[in-house]
């Protein structure tokens, strides 16, 4: 993770805030794409792609490397 596109100052302690939320955001949308594919009732498919679409624009990233991040990155408990 690179830090160009990033508004914090460029401390140290920023920047690992800076990754800790990355994480949080990864984790939480992880959490929700596991209850999307593991329960055929969740309602939660649109509220899932609403939240990746978030996340890509939080983090600068295209929607494409974003889904890959949360469904076939490594999983981050």
């Amino acid at each position: 993770m690179t830090h160009t596109d990033c508004s914090h100052p460029s401390t140290p302690a920023a920047r690992r805030r800076c990754r800790a939320d990355r994480k949080a955001d990864i984790r939480n949308a992880q959490k929700m794409y596991m209850q999307v594919e593991e329960s055929y009732t969740f309602d939660g498919r649109r509220e899932y792609e609403a939240t990746i679409d978030l996340f890509s624009m939080r983090w600068g990233m295209d929607l494409h490397g974003a889904y890959d991040v949360i469904e076939r990155g490594p999983i981050v408990f």
